[in-house]
């Protein structure tokens, strides 16, 4: 399992895992730095990813999340509304991600504005 909270939440969160180890044995890992987010927005952002993505983006319902890969490189994919995928990225692969992303936008003859999450 991966959870994603905001910043604000996250020693909240660590402490009531701790609570629960006695109970239900776990380990919680903090891999904020291990990942970036993109945020890609539109209502040509499922063909953009879809260039590189075996899944059909289109089946994802609002609030889905799935692990895929995107052209080479493993990606979780969130879809946060009808238009807008938030995909984790491992951080040396997110040059790479990028540039094949801006690449799928040209064959659409669309404008990639990439936002970014730590």
């Amino acid at each position: 399992w991966q959870l994603m909270v905001p910043m604000a939440l996250a020693n909240p969160l660590a402490k009531n895992f701790a609570h629960l180890r006695a109970e239900v044995p776990h380990s919680l890992v903090d891999i904020t730095h291990r990942q970036i987010g993109l945020i890609i927005s539109g209502p040509l952002a499922s063909a953009i990813i879809g260039a590189g993505c075996p899944l059909d983006l289109s089946e994802m319902p609002v609030n889905g999340c799935a692990r895929s890969v995107l052209d080479k490189v493993q990606v979780i994919i969130m879809k946060t509304d009808e238009y807008t995928y938030h995909l984790e990225i491992m951080r040396s692969f997110v040059p790479f991600a990028g540039q094949f992303l801006r690449n799928a936008a040209n064959q659409y003859e669309a404008e990639l504005a990439l936002n970014t999450t730590p």
